[in-house]
């Protein structure tokens, strides 16, 4: 029987589809304990939405040698979210979770999605928090900012990111609105540290601050359209 030629046909599928095949690579997160994880994923997937796996899976890296990608310092609960999003380029990250944790895990996607070179997934993780933080009707946010979560976004990304931008303008605009669940404990330890340790973070609020309350809460909401929350590009 002759083999019929598929490739006009294979051609017209998106390149989401076609990334699920062919070789596939192994990922290892986590630190070396009980805690890490495997996982064998598609080159041409990791390489469809991420730069990082793209040079990792192309170029002649030892990763590309052993054919083995390793994360220690990742955390193997948040890269299950982004293989979650690379299939379908969604997922729920508070599932399971309170709000509290959902903020908490936003940020690390955020971080993890900056590491990898994946704007999708960044956006991802922003429209995360921007559903916990800024709800679209106009309620009051359904949880409030943690220091470890400021502290986190702080240490682990450029200065001025977008994610810094964020948490600097979120806490600005909630700082005195008295609502239980955005309610600051300005004089607890954690705050303390955290003053101590940013005090650039610090000094952008106090000056945030200087503005009216009105005029805080307005910054947050365009913040939307300022992050080009809706940009789809692998590039970052």
């Amino acid at each position: 029987m002759r083999k019929r030629y598929m490739g006009p046909i294979l051609l017209t599928l998106p390149v989401s589809i076609l990334s699920l095949t062919g070789p596939a690579i192994e990922v290892v997160v986590g630190p070396y304990d009980a805690t890490q994880r495997t996982w064998v994923l598609p080159k041409a997937l990791l390489s469809y939405h991420s730069f990082f796996f793209r040079a990792a899976c192309e170029h002649d890296f030892k990763e590309r040698l052993e054919n083995r990608v390793t994360l220690p310092e990742d955390i193997p609960e948040i890269f299950g979210l982004f293989v979650q999003w690379m299939y379908s380029e969604d997922c729920d990250i508070i599932k399971h979770c309170n709000y509290e944790d959902g903020v908490y895990n936003g940020v690390r996607a955020w971080v993890l999605g900056d590491k990898l070179r994946v704007r999708g997934f960044k956006n991802f993780a922003l429209r995360q928090l921007h559903k916990l933080l800024i709800p679209l009707d106009g309620n009051e946010p359904l949880c409030h900012i943690e220091p470890i979560e400021i502290r986190y976004a702080y240490n682990n990304t450029l200065p001025e990111s977008e994610l810094q931008r964020f948490f600097l303008l979120a806490t600005a605009a909630y700082w005195d609105c008295g609502h239980d669940k955005i309610k600051y404990l300005i004089k607890s330890e954690d705050w303390e540290d955290l003053w101590e340790e940013h005090r650039d973070f610090r000094n952008d609020l106090l000056r945030n601050l200087l503005s009216s309350r009105e005029v805080r809460l307005a910054r947050l909401r365009r913040v939307m359209g300022d992050f080009e929350i809706e940009n789809k590009d692998v590039r970052s």
